[in-house]
């Protein structure tokens, strides 16, 4: 089962297009994979990329751990990064990275987003950086300090939209870790959880059954009961059984119109 669209034919040129505009012997390559949507996936990368889980130090499950891969060997690059779109495709689970950091520093600094604690009553949830359906809504919550202190230990990123496109990040100066939890405030939080509510909504109608015989992508299901979504908040709609109803009712007659 798909969470986004596969990726095109030009993908791996794309990233090595990316590669190609930097001093690559100035920066380490690594490619940060959310382990959970495969759980096999560290057997297909035995003995080809070296990787480590990120939740290791905090006794979490490493079947929905992040793992942080260092592509060290240059000369395998490619198939490395063959590797890597076959494993992934479909899934919002890839995203590359240049830091002139060294792994140590690069792993200390992605283990401290773990967890996010939530002000004022300093409740602790486990954050999902890794999924690139998230990512992008959590550096737009972020304010500026914290978004430079996220990005800060990279001089660029990359990672695939939900239409598999290929989307830059670019990096920090200091090329610095960060050393300290991410706090956010309630506005912040209530911002990524109304940015998830077309993902929990598109689950639902994969459980009903609802988009099994569509001929849509993806992307294409997602920006439709994104627009349902923002109507039902303009009309009002705020509780999320009411809003996950008005979409189906709305999906179910457009497609079946």
């Amino acid at each position: 089962m798909k969470n986004i669209d596969s990726y095109p034919a030009e993908t791996k040129a794309n990233i090595l297009a990316w590669l190609s505009s930097f001093e690559l012997e100035a920066f380490n390559i690594y490619a940060l994979i959310d382990h959970s949507f495969d759980p096999r996936l560290i057997k297909k990368l035995k003995n080809k990329i070296r990787w480590v889980s990120l939740y290791q130090d905090e006794g979490a499950d490493i079947d929905i751990s992040p793992i942080l891969c260092h592509l060290e060997e240059r000369g395998h690059i490619e198939k490395q990064i063959d590797l890597l779109l076959q494993a992934t495709n479909g899934q919002p689970m890839l995203s590359f990275w240049l830091s002139a950091l060294e792994p140590e520093a690069v792993y200390s600094h992605f283990a401290s987003y773990t967890d996010v604690s939530i002000l004022p009553e300093k409740l602790s949830y486990m954050l999902r950086y890794a999924d690139t359906r998230i990512l992008p809504n959590l550096l737009d919550a972020m304010q500026d300090e914290q978004r430079a202190h996220f990005m800060g230990a990279f001089y660029s990123g990359i990672y695939f939209n939900r239409a598999a496109a290929m989307v830059e990040l670019k990096g920090g100066d200091q090329l610095k870790p960060n050393d300290s939890p991410l706090c956010i405030t309630e506005p912040q939080f209530t911002q990524m959880l109304d940015f998830s509510q077309p993902d929990q909504i598109i689950q639902q109608f994969r459980k009903l059954g609802i988009t099994a015989e569509l001929k849509m992508s993806e992307s294409q299901i997602h920006a439709l009961v994104k627009q349902f979504c923002s109507e039902a908040h303009t009309a009002g709609i705020t509780d999320f059984a009411e809003l996950k109803a008005y979409c189906i009712e709305q999906f179910i007659e457009i497609t079946s119109a």
